[in-house]
């Protein structure tokens, strides 16, 4: 997130402590990077460019998660979207 923010693809109306304390207090969970994470990512498609989306993609098919994106790229992985 630092680095999108850093490089203005990203911005946020709270500071990242803030963000921090909302993501703790609603129970949220920082996703740690696994081995079998970088299994998936080295075998996807390169429908997407940009690798910290395509490791979004990878955590989300080996954890079974839901990605909440408008990038129309998501749609051609194999994966929950919201």
């Amino acid at each position: 997130m630092t680095i999108k923010i850093s490089i203005g693809k990203l911005s946020l109306s709270i500071s990242l402590s803030e963000l921090e304390l909302f993501l703790i207090d609603n129970q949220f969970q920082i996703l740690e990077a696994k081995f079998r994470y970088y299994e998936i990512l080295q075998n996807l498609p390169f429908h997407h460019q940009d690798p910290f989306d395509r490791m979004i993609i990878a955590q989300a098919k080996a954890e079974d998660y839901m990605i909440i994106t408008n990038d129309d790229r998501f749609k051609l992985y194999d994966v929950k979207l919201a």
